[in-house]
């Protein structure tokens, strides 16, 4: 009789296909609360529920799950600030570049909710800083998260990074009103004459704002008209 550790290759195949299937069901089965284990999972993430994360994921549900907007659990994890949770994520091998839909990453979700713990971690695991496209830096400038700001600074992000239409993190940080946050990136030399696509600078949202704390502080670092 062959014994559980010498059952042949292909029986073994459909052991695994099997309990795979098995996965499948439990993930989508629902619980007592109408919830299925995906979506227990998600709010898990977003609660900073370690336990519940820490065996889902154990028992095999993949660490890269994401839900219907293509965000990953570290995304959410990132989002809420929460550290600890990941943490946990990323020592399961989470991937630290995931982008969803709108080509987002973890870092950039830090930066949204201004965790600087969070970022500090993901930066520290080796999350990209600088890439094509919207940045960290974008973000966290129109977030007004001034702290942030600094700390990707700091980190070598590209002060005149251009989002695809152009647009620099002090273009945004004007437009959303941020004074403090505009302060801070004409102190670290920004480009204040750079313009976006539709040829549009920092100091004309500034005009069109009414800003003229903003106009006056771009004008002194060498905006024109």
């Amino acid at each position: 009789m062959l014994g559980p550790l010498s059952l042949p290759r292909c029986s073994a195949r459909l052991v695994q296909g099997a309990g795979r299937l098995l996965l499948l069901w439990f993930l989508a089965v629902g619980s007592a609360s109408g919830q299925t284990i995906l979506e227990r999972l998600l709010l898990a993430a977003q609660d900073n529920n370690l336990d519940m994360v820490r065996d889902t994921v154990g028992r095999g549900m993949p660490v890269d799950t994401v839900d219907p907007a293509g965000n990953s659990l570290l995304m959410i994890a990132a989002r809420h600030g929460h550290v600890e949770m990941a943490r946990l994520l990323l020592n399961s091998k989470a991937n630290i570049q995931h982008r969803n839909g709108f080509g987002d990453t973890p870092l950039m979700f830090a930066a949204i909710g201004g965790s600087l713990e969070v970022a500090r971690l993901l930066v520290e695991r080796g999350a990209q800083v600088n890439h094509p496209g919207w940045t960290a830096l974008h973000y966290c400038a129109a977030g007004g998260k001034v702290e942030m700001c600094q700390f990707l600074l700091d980190k070598d992000a590209d002060i005149d990074a251009r989002s695809p239409n152009g647009t620099t993190p002090l273009m945004m940080a004007v437009r959303e009103g941020h004074f403090a946050v505009v302060k801070l990136l004409v102190w670290e030399v920004a480009d204040v004459t750079a313009k976006n696509d539709d040829g549009a600078t920092a100091l004309i949202w500034a005009r069109r704002a009414k800003r003229e704390d903003m106009v006056a502080l771009l004008k002194q670092a060498g905006a024109r008209e």
